[in-house]
């Protein structure tokens, strides 16, 4: 009898053929007449052609980027087989990424994400605010798979790698506009310099604003909050506005070949409404509730949305938020010789951010005497982080051996909590005339210090032309120390651990258009305490292996990579009042789970069959299981834990045309790309908390769909034009992407509306 995991393998791979389905989607841009273009990718801290690389990676172009309206990593869901990013409490400010069946949220001070990320080799300190935007991407590429060597801690899930615009050297200018529905306005204006002399530049800017999808029925509602320092708040009238504006510069310092020093800087001020989170199920069975809800429907000022976005919701709590981000990047690239170079990248990067959030999206109940009425209130999320870096890279080549080694140190500090008074959730609490009084019982700040130490290396040994033996290891020391304010208690705790992780596998080329390997990795996510929990470290131990093909005459590109990992110590975030009645006073909790057994498989294909067309796809598979459940912390017991968060299947489907010259170099292009996967559980708990609540237990499987029709390369006194329609989610997928559930009700966020627009682009 076959398996669920053979038969989910077979139909795979099976459909990975037979679909017009991404490989890389970087090809987009490198398509040559004869096929599939070279990618140039630095998953192994290098650069390397795509197809030589023993990784699991998608390469994502800057094309690729703006046909799927992708500005911020809020936005790469699904683009990569097995990887989702979804919105959770916050929106998308606070991303919940899962990889292989492996979240990575770490936005709890002192947590860290399973999933690490990188902007020009730089890790963004995990906790507040990963969804700025940046004005200048040259790529990104998603890497699946622990990355404990090369790319170090909290990377057991994988690791993503923004790589930003070096400066060229030669005098450009690049102007795009884009206006769309939903009042939307984004313009991109970048200037590169000519040379002078060794030094040359960049500089670009993008301001990006719209308004929110969904209307707040509790729009105008006056908070006076000034008694925990936030003076008067009042709720917007729409949910999921943005006004964003973003700089980004670099210059390079490049005398000869053989030495280059380019320093980066990039900024970010987000002016935003936390987007709609509708009332699905309301069950409260105590009367005076029910009065106030009945009061509130009849008036109008409440309505109940169920799984499909709605037009309005009552989310008078929210109030507008605001996210800043800034970054230092200072690269030195030595060559040595012909054989040895140094690399030096110095980082800083520094984060604040704060937003009031509704979440049960029932708003407007009031008290007999008219005072608003919380259910589960709202989510306030202030905070602020800063971290810096410094690594040192040798790197090795010869015909016997490629050596990558070196040694990383991270300093950080995060502080992060609600303001006095206004600790995370309210349970059923009237707010007399709407003023947030100071209250010392409901403080919630967390402060986390944190210093980690690395050395590492890694070797490829060249034993024939065709086969390579691999070997890495990297031992890190991580030490913490922190303090956390729950009402008037005080946690103060400290954390010093030594981890090492290690790697072995194999490589082999029958020829220059092939190549199979196999590894067996470890990585780890580093322990710590969260208020009074202690957590382990999460630990994983994978094996995998695949192909990478370049087939017919460079016209396929058919990649495949097939994992089983075992996770120990499984760290899980959640909130308090779902572990159980002991923790329901913490908004919060982090806390040691249990085990956890993903296998899968990940293929990818790109097809070129002539030079107008190119079709894209991917299909990835998870299996999950988890199992020695810590039922001492999870007091729900053991046997009704759930994993949630977590897609088993994800797919995506491009397709490309690119006409001939119809007018000097004019061309048209026209693409469509889906994005799909399958459902999603949202509760951890089994059985779900009524029958009227488990209606929203799941996310359910869908596409969303987007399309590009470009005129392009339209001659202007020698300069380049081009005007092109663009839609999101074209199809208007309206389900429901988030739910939080207590005993009463279950609030949600919803999948964000079809956008259509114009972009305008120019280029000198």
């Amino acid at each position: 009898m076959i398996s669920s995991f053979k038969r989910a393998f077979a139909i795979g791979l099976m459909g990975s053929v037979a679909l017009p389905a991404s490989a890389a989607w970087a090809a987009g841009e490198e398509d040559q007449v004869g096929g599939v273009g070279e990618i140039v990718v630095t998953a192994q801290r290098r650069e390397q052609n795509l197809q030589d690389v023993p990784v699991a990676v998608t390469a994502i172009s800057p094309e690729a980027l703006r046909n799927n309206g992708v500005v911020s990593i809020m936005d790469i869901s699904s683009l990569a087989p097995n990887l989702t990013a979804q919105k959770t409490v916050g929106g998308a400010l606070f991303p919940t990424f899962s990889v292989r069946g492996v979240l990575g949220q770490g936005n709890a001070p002192g947590t860290d994400r399973s999933l690490g990320i990188y902007i020009d080799g730089v890790p963004v300190a995990p906790g507040q605010g990963t969804a700025f935007d940046l004005p200048a991407i040259s790529r990104m590429e998603i890497l699946r798979g622990p990355q404990g060597t090369l790319f170090g801690r909290n990377s057991t899930s994988g690791a993503i790698n923004i790589v930003t615009r070096d400066p060229s050297g030669e005098f450009g200018f690049h102007q795009e506009v884009t206006v769309g529905n939903y009042d939307q306005f984004r313009t991109l204006t970048r200037v590169e310099t000519p040379s002078w002399g060794p030094l040359s530049a960049l500089v670009a800017y993008t301001h990006d604003e719209r308004k929110g999808d969904i209307r707040n029925l509790g729009a105008g509602v006056v908070w006076d909050r000034t008694a925990v320092g936030l003076g008067k708040q009042t709720s917007p009238k729409t949910l999921g506005d943005k006004d964003a504006d973003s700089w980004f510069a670099a210059v390079k310092f490049q005398p000869s070949d053989d030495f280059k020093v380019i320093y980066k800087y990039d900024w970010s001020n987000n002016n935003f409404t936390p987007e709609g989170y509708g009332l699905v199920v309301f069950t409260s069975t105590t009367p005076s509730v029910v009065a106030s809800y009945n009061d509130a429907i009849a008036a109008g000022r409440l309505q109940v949305a169920g799984l499909h976005r709605p037009d309005a919701v009552n989310n008078e709590f929210t109030t507008p938020g605001n996210i800043k981000s800034s970054g230092h990047n200072l690269t030195v690239d030595v060559r040595i010789s012909d054989s040895v170079s140094l690399k030096n990248v110095f980082g800083y990067r520094k984060v604040s951010n704060s937003t009031n959030v509704q979440i049960d999206g029932a708003g407007g109940l009031r008290t007999p005497a008219g005072d608003p009425f919380i259910v589960l209130g709202g989510s306030g999320a202030y905070g602020k982080s800063s971290q810096w870096s410094d690594e040192l890279q040798v790197n090795y080549q010869s015909d016997f051996m490629t050596l990558t080694a070196g040694g990383i140190y991270v300093s950080s500090n995060v502080s992060a909590g609600p303001p006095l008074g206004m600790a995370g959730t309210l349970f059923g609490e009237s707010v007399p005339n709407f003023t947030i009084v100071s209250n010392a019982a409901r403080s919630q700040r967390l402060s986390v210090r944190t210093k980690s130490l690395a050395g590492f290396a890694q070797a490829e040994l060249h034993v024939t032309p065709e086969l390579d033996l691999i070997a890495g290891y990297r031992i890190t020391n991580d030490r913490k120390v922190g303090d956390a304010n729950y009402g008037v208690n005080t946690f103060n705790y400290s954390y010093d651990d030594w981890r090492s992780t290690y790697l072995a596998g194999v490589n082999y080329r029958p020829n220059d258009d092939m190549m199979f390997y196999a590894k067996f990795s470890t990585g780890f996510v580093s322990g710590g305490a969260f208020g009074p929990l202690d957590f382990k470290p999460e630990t994983v131990k994978s094996w995998e292996a695949g192909a990478k093909l370049d087939l017919l005459d460079r016209r396929v590109r058919f990649n495949l990579a097939l994992f089983d990992a075992k996770y120990d110590n499984l760290q899980a975030q959640t909130q308090g009042f779902r572990i159980g009645p002991s923790f329901s006073s913490l908004s919060v909790v982090v806390a040691t789970l249990g085990d956890l057994h993903v296998r899968g498989f990940e293929s990818e294909l790109t097809v070129v069959p002539s030079s107008n067309w190119q079709l894209n796809g991917s299909i990835g598979y998870t299996d999950m299981n988890l199992s020695n459940i810590n039922s001492a912390i999870f007091e729900t017991g053991g046997t009704f834990y759930r994993l949630a968060f977590r897609a088993n299947w994800t797919a995506n489907a491009a397709v490309q045309y690119e006409s001939e010259p119809l007018f000097g170099d004019a061309r048209v292009l026209a693409r469509i790309d889906g994005n799909w996967r399958s459902k999603m559980r949202q509760f951890t708990r089994v059985p779900d908390f009524t029958p009227a609540q488990a209606a929203a237990a799941h996310s359910p499987a869908g596409w969303v769909v987007s399309g590009r029709l470009a005129l392009r390369d339209i001659n202007i006194a020698d300069h380049k034009l081009e005007l092109a329609l663009w839609g999101r989610n074209l199809f208007d997928n309206d389900r429901l992407v988030s739910a939080t559930a207590i005993p009463n009700l279950v609030g949600a966020s919803y999948e964000n509306a079809r956008t259509v627009g114009v972009d305008l682009t120019f280029d000198f």
